[in-house]
């Protein structure tokens, strides 16, 4: 589903339970310490909430702190920016190549705030 998030009007990643078995997400599991927990809490914004769960890793069981969209708006599209970040980050991090090719066909919109367009292009563009 599409949530809001920190920048409005705009889709972004989330997971939420489907009741299906076969159903999967793929993400990276990223060990932080307590002193910088807060600013993880910051970053996320009030769109989302702080979550534990178990997930599966290639090691097994792990439990993780998530965030889940809380202001979802079916149909919003995530900003071409935001879509780059995600996909550069799959493969980065060897997600397998078809959820990579599977994240590549979701729609994307273009932002129509060109100073913040252009900051994020710019960090994309620097990694």
């Amino acid at each position: 589903k599409a949530s809001r998030g920190r920048v409005r009007n705009s889709g972004k990643c989330d997971i939420e339970p489907t009741g299906a078995n076969g159903d999967r997400v793929y993400g990276v599991l990223f060990s932080i310490v307590n002193s910088e927990a807060q600013a993880l809490r910051d970053a996320e914004g009030p769109g989302y909430d702080e979550k534990t769960m178990n997930v599966g890793t290639a090691q097994g069981k792990e439990t993780a702190i998530v965030y889940i969209a809380n202001d979802i708006v079916s149909g919003l599209r995530p900003y071409d920016w935001y879509k780059a970040f995600v996909v550069a980050g799959a493969k980065e991090h060897g997600l397998p190549a078809e959820y990579v090719e599977w994240l590549k066909k979701f729609q994307s919109q273009p932002d129509t705030d060109e100073a913040r367009r252009a900051r994020e292009e710019a960090i994309l563009g620097g990694e």
